[in-house]
C-alpha cells in the first residue's frame, strides 16, 4: 500500500496544486511545474507576508527551454520553503530535501513529489489552512487519501527543533489515536473486501449447483419418458433403467440437501454481510470522527503556532520596551547636556563678541606698537651713529689734547729761547728757523681739523658734540694765541 501511495504521490499533488486560483504557470504535468513559477505563485498565495514581492521578483517568469534557469528558480523556491518551515515553525526537514537538479533537468517525479510535499507542509501550517484542508476534502477519494497520507508522513517524520511542551504531547497523542483509527479502518476495509469476495464465490458455486440440479432433473424426466414409451416386454432393460432412476433420485436428494445447506450458508453469509455493513457504517462514523479529530488537531497546531508567535512577539515587545526606556533615559540626559551646551554656547558667543570688540582695540594698539618699534629702531640707529661719531670725536679730542700738550711744551721752549735768539723785530726775525717743515705740516693739519670742528659746531648736535666742540674750540684758541 505504501508503494502505491509513493507511485501516485506526485500525480495527486500535481492535481492538488492546480486547485489554487489565479495560479501563474498552471500545468498538469511535471514538465510544466519544473520551472518553479507555479510553485512560487502558490507560495505567494499561502503566505503573502513571508513570500513577498521581493521573493517573486527573484523568480524568472519565462525560463523557456533553459534547464539551468529552471534549476535556479527551483533552488530559490526550495530555500524559501525550507527557511519558512525551519525558522517559522521549527521543523527539521533533512529527510525531505529533494534534488532540484533532477527536477529541472530530468523532470524526476519522485523529487517533484518531495518538493510538492514540502509545499503541502506549508499549507497545513499557514493561517488559512482550514480552507485549504476543506479543498482537499472536496477532491476525489483516491487523491484525498494520497494527500492525507503525505500530510501524515510529513507530520510524523518532521522533528521539531524546539523542546516538546504539554500541548505538543497532546498533539502527539491525538496523532497516535488518529493513526490507530486509520489502521483499524484499513483492516476492516480489507476484511470487508475478503467477505465480499467469499460471498461472491459462494453465490457462483450456488448458481453452478443449481444449474447441475436442473440438468439432472431434466435427465430424470427424459429417462422416465423413455421408460414409459418402451413396451413392457423388455423387463431387463426396464430394471436397469429403474436402477439408474433410483441412483438419479438419490443424487437429486443429495443435491437438494446440498442446495439447502448452501441456502443456509448463503443466509449466514448474508447475515455476516449485514453485520459487516453495520460495522462498516460504524467505522465510517469512526472515520468521520477521526477526520474531525484531525481537523481539531490541525486547528490546535494552528493555535499552538499562533501562541508561539504571540510569545515571540511579547518577548520582542518587552525587549523593545526596555530599549525604549533606555532611550528615554538617554534622551533626558542628552536634553540636559544640550541645555548645558546651549548655555556654554551663549557664554562663548558673548565672550566672542567682547573679544571682537577688544580685537579692534588690539589692532589699534598693534599699529601703535609697530610705529613705536619703528621709531625706536630709527632712534637706535641714530644713537649708534651718534655714539660712533662721539667715539671718533673723543679720539680726535684726545689726539688734539696730546698735540696741544706737545705744542704747549714747544711753545714754552720757544718762549724760553726767544729773548736770546731774536735781536731785532722785523719780518725776517729768524722764526723761520724755529718752525721746521715738520712743525709747519703739523700746524697745517691742525688748521684743517679746526675748520672741520668749526663746521660741526655750526650744526645742531648733542651734549657730547658740544663738549667736543668746546674742547676743540679751546685748543683752537690756544693755537691762535700760539700763532
Amino acid at each position: 500500500m505504501a508503494s502505491s501511495v509513493d507511485d501516485h504521490l506526485c500525480e495527486s499533488l500535481v492535481k492538488w496544486i492546480n486547485t489554487f486560483d489565479n495560479l501563474q504557470g498552471k500545468s498538469d504535468s511535471v514538465l510544466g511545474l519544473s520551472d518553479g513559477v507555479a510553485i512560487a505563485s502558490c507560495l505567494t498565495q499561502l503566505d503573502p507576508i513571508y513570500f513577498n514581492e521581493d521573493f517573486s521578483s527573484r523568480i524568472v517568469k519565462d525560463p523557456g527551454g533553459n534547464w539551468r534557469i529552471r534549476v535556479s528558480n527551483l533552488k530559490k523556491v526550495l530555500k524559501a520553503v525550507v527557511d519558512y518551515l525551519s525558522d517559522v515553525h521549527g521543523l527539521e526537514l533533512d529527510a525531505f530535501i529533494p534534488d532540484v537538479n533532477d527536477i529541472g533537468e530530468k523532470q524526476d517525479e519522485e523529487q517533484m513529489g518531495r518538493l510538492l510535499q514540502l509545499v503541502l507542509g506549508i499549507t497545513i501550517h499557514c493561517d488559512g489552512k482550514e480552507g485549504y484542508i476543506q479543498t482537499i476534502r472536496s477532491m476525489e477519494e483516491s487523491v484525498q487519501h494520497v494527500v492525507m497520507t503525505a500530510i501524515q508522513h510529513l507530520l510524523t517524520n518532521c522533528t521539531p527543533s524546539t523542546p516538546v511542551t504539554s500541548s505538543s504531547r497532546e498533539l502527539e497523542e491525538m496523532q497516535e489515536e488518529l493513526r490507530r483509527s486509520q489502521q483499524t479502518v484499513e483492516q476492516l476495509r480489507m476484511e470487508k473486501e475478503k467477505a465480499s469476495q467469499h460471498c461472491h464465490d459462494l453465490q457462483q458455486e450456488l448458481l453452478m449447483e443449481g444449474e447441475r440440479h436442473q440438468e439432472q432433473s431434466e435427465e430424470v424426466k427424459r429417462l422416465q419418458k423413455e421408460l414409459n414409451s418402451r413396451p413392457s416386454s423388455a423387463g431387463t432393460s426396464r430394471e436397469q433403467h429403474q436402477r439408474q432412476l433410483e441412483k438419479l433420485r438419490t443424487v437429486n436428494v443429495e443435491l437438494e440437501a446440498s442446495r439447502d445447506d448452501y441456502r443456509v450458508k448463503v443466509d449466514e453469509l448474508n447475515a455476516e454481510l449485514m453485520e459487516l455493513r453495520r460495522k462498516n457504517l460504524d467505522l465510517a462514523a469512526e472515520a468521520q470522527k477521526a477526520v474531525e479529530l484531525q481537523d481539531e488537531l490541525y486547528m490546535a497546531k494552528g493555535f499552538e503556532d499562533k501562541a508561539k508567535k504571540f510569545d515571540t512577539l511579547m518577548e520582542s515587545y518587552k525587549k523593545k520596551k526596555e530599549e525604549a526606556q533606555e532611550l528615554r533615559r538617554q534622551i533626558n540626559s542628552l536634553q540636559d547636556m544640550t541645555t548645558t551646551y546651549t548655555q556654554q554656547a551663549l557664554d562663548l558667543e558673548e565672550q566672542l563678541r567682547l573679544m571682537k570688540a577688544r580685537l579692534a582695540q588690539v589692532d589699534v594698539y598693534r599699529k601703535k606698537v609697530q610705529e613705536l618699534e619703528k621709531a625706536l629702531t630709527e632712534e637706535k640707529v641714530f644713537s649708534q651713529q651718534s655714539a660712533h661719531e662721539a667715539s671718533k670725536a673723543a679720539e680726535s679730542l684726545s689726539m688734539v689734547k696730546e698735540q696741544l700738550k706737545e705744542m704747549t711744551l714747544q711753545r714754552d721752549e720757544l718762549l724760553s729761547l726767544r729773548p736770546s735768539s731774536v735781536s731785532s723785530p722785523g719780518p725776517d726775525t729768524g722764526l723761520g728757523e724755529v718752525f721746521t717743515p715738520e712743525l709747519r705740516e703739523k700746524m697745517a693739519r691742525l688748521e684743517k681739523e679746526n675748520e672741520i670742528l668749526k663746521k660741526r659746531l655750526n650744526q645742531p648736535g648733542d651734549e657730547t658734540d658740544g663738549k667736543v666742540s668746546g674742547g676743540t674750540r679751546c685748543s683752537y684758541y690756544s693755537f691762535i694765541m700760539f700763532e
